[in-house]
């Protein structure tokens, strides 16, 4: 499996330095090689995930776009009551540290399955839930989250009764197996 490597991990480039950096860290996986391509002004653009053996690499969020998903939740603590005009409540505190730390989770989980991620778009709901929404080709999937709890909504068409799901979105097997589902699988 494939570590989670957060923007604290990212080295800093030194100007001097070839385009790509490598570090080596051997894990029980067969993963060695971490490189990081360095932009022209020497700072860190991005990870590259390199496997030991075989021919696939996979490229880890870069921390610019990781920490622009931290920086949207935590801004959404500014939003006023009525913020969109339609009388809807602030977001809740309780739900903005609750997401910040779900939407991590899943973005671990993700990687160390080597599965693609995708960015998602960042809301608030009329009640103060955070909202993640995610699309691939005809089919979305929402997460809301909760002070205590976070579910997600499955949906592949408009029929509210034939084409829309509501499943949990508590556990690490609910996540990836609503991940999954988004990518297109079952």
């Amino acid at each position: 499996m494939i570590p989670f490597v957060s923007p604290s991990d990212s080295p800093k480039v030194p100007r001097n330095s070839p385009p790509y950096v490598a570090r080596v860290r051997t894990t029980a996986s067969g993963l060695d090689v971490r490189a990081i391509a360095k932009s022209p002004t020497g700072g860190a653009l991005g990870w590259k995930i390199i496997p030991a053996r075989g021919t696939s690499s996979m490229e880890f969020l870069p921390p610019s776009n990781f920490k622009a998903i931290l920086d949207s939740i935590a801004n959404l603590v500014e939003r006023p009551t009525n913020w969109n005009g339609f009388d809807v409540l602030k977001p809740n505190t309780g739900a903005i540290d609750r997401a910040r730390s779900w939407i991590l989770s899943l973005m671990e989980d993700i990687f160390k399955l080597e599965l693609v991620w995708q960015a998602p778009h960042i809301s608030s709901d009329e009640t103060g839930n955070i909202v993640f929404e995610w699309w691939n080709s005809s089919r979305k999937l929402v997460a809301y989250i909760h002070p205590a709890s976070e579910e997600f909504l499955k949906i592949s068409g408009p029929d509210i009764d034939t084409e829309m799901v509501e499943v949990s979105a508590g556990t690490r097997a609910e996540k990836l197996d609503a991940w999954v589902w988004l990518a297109g699988g079952i």
